[in-house]
C-alpha cells in the first residue's frame, strides 16, 4: 500500500486510484529494491547507505521522491535542501541534481518515475 501523503501527491498530478491498484510488482536483484510498473509509471523503493554521495546527474523522466526514513541533502539548481522522513521532492526532466546521505542510518526512499509521454 502506498503511503497516504504520497498517494495524495500523486492524485494532485492527475493519477487515479485505479492507476495505482492495477500494478505489477516484482523484486529486483538488488536488496531492498521493489518495483511497481503500470503503463509509464515506475515506483521504486531504494535504500542508500550512510555516507552515500551521488554525483550530479539528470534524468529524462519526472521523479517524485518520498523519504521513508533517514536523512540527507538534495542539491538541485544551486539550492541544497535537507531531506527528512515524510518529505517529498519533485524533479522535472533534465534538472541536474545530487544526493548526499547524512547521519548514521540508511536513507530509504520511495521514488515514482513518470515517463514524460504519460498522459494519464
Amino acid at each position: 500500500m502506498i503511503d497516504e501523503k504520497l498517494f495524495n501527491t500523486l492524485k494532485s498530478f492527475g493519477f487515479t486510484e485505479s492507476d495505482l491498484k492495477t500494478c505489477y510488482i516484482s523484486k529486483e536483484s538488488r536488496d531492498n529494491e521493489f518495483t511497481v510498473i503500470n503503463n509509464n509509471i515506475l515506483v521504486t523503493y531504494i535504500s542508500y547507505p550512510p555516507g552515500e554521495n551521488r554525483k550530479p546527474h539528470s534524468h529524462e523522466e519526472v521523479r517524485i521522491t518520498f523519504v521513508r526514513s533517514g536523512n540527507g541533502f538534495l542539491k538541485s539548481e544551486g539550492r541544497e535542501t535537507q531531506l527528512n522522513p515524510g518529505d517529498i521532492s519533485v524533479l522535472l526532466p533534465g534538472v541536474v541534481h545530487s544526493l548526499k546521505v547524512t547521519g548514521e542510518n540508511e536513507l530509504n526512499i520511495c521514488e515514482i518515475v513518470i515517463d514524460p509521454a504519460y498522459e494519464g
